[in-house]
């Protein structure tokens, strides 16, 4: 719940009114919904094991860890989830605590240099055979913005103890918003790093995945290199 207090202290200092309002709607969202929204398919995985202390588990051809990266980069830039206005005990004990369940948010060059050997950070086409794995449409996987509602695929990604156990997080992002490069959106959204880069973008943009607490669905996207999110690792199945 710490994200929905953080977004309400910001609505003082903001000027957009439609960013407000969407604030204030997801905060809605999160006080009125379920952690353990059970997904619309049963999924479970194929296998699952640990590996070098990475948890995984198998979803179709591939190996999921079920767990955000959490160690410091070796290139670019990383931070742990904190937000403004704390002391520096309070802050100190939620970096600790974030850090501990949502891992760090990292740029795409620091995503890039934490991948242990023998993974990869997962390319847009990692992403989509996930998603058809969990039974998203060929036309839906290759479409802009929120998809495979119908499939629960967002609900399916974050299951935890039971069902497909991926456990994506809803860990949030830092990007410059009016100036400020702010930590925002935590317990409400999760962003997810690929490897791909948005070739139709004249910038440096590279594909991404966005789960939402409320959502059923994942939405495709390209985003600036900059931002600082999520990092999960694949691989190809063993056997």
């Amino acid at each position: 719940m710490q994200g929905i207090i953080y977004n309400l202290k910001r609505l003082k200092n903001m000027r957009n009114l439609k960013y407000i309002l969407v604030v204030l709607l997801l905060s809605v969202a999160v006080w009125s919904c379920s952690d353990d929204e059970p997904g619309m398919l049963s999924v479970t995985p194929v296998a699952e094991g640990e590996t070098d202390g990475y948890k995984w588990v198998r979803i179709g051809s591939l190996e999921w860890m079920v767990e955000n990266m959490s160690v410091e980069p070796t290139a670019g830039s990383s931070d742990v989830y904190v937000i403004e206005e704390l002391t520096s005990k309070e802050s100190a004990a939620m970096r600790e605590k974030n850090l501990a369940k949502f891992g760090r948010l990292y740029d795409l060059e620091a995503a890039e240099s934490i991948v242990p050997e023998g993974w990869r950070l997962p390319s847009d086409e990692d992403w989509m055979n996930l998603e058809a794995a969990l039974g998203m449409s060929g036309q839906e996987q290759n479409s802009i913005g929120w998809r495979g509602d119908d499939a629960g695929t967002g609900t399916l990604m974050k299951q935890q103890q039971e069902g497909t156990k991926l456990n994506l997080l809803l860990g949030g992002m830092y990007q410059d918003m009016n100036g400020t490069f702010s930590a925002q959106l935590i317990d409400v959204y999760g962003f997810y790093w690929s490897s791909t880069r948005d070739t139709e973008k004249e910038s440096a943009a590279y594909y991404c995945r966005q789960i939402g607490f409320y959502q059923s669905g994942v939405a495709r996207m390209s985003t600036v290199i900059g931002k600082m999110m999520s990092v999960r690792c694949v691989r190809d199945a063993k056997n």
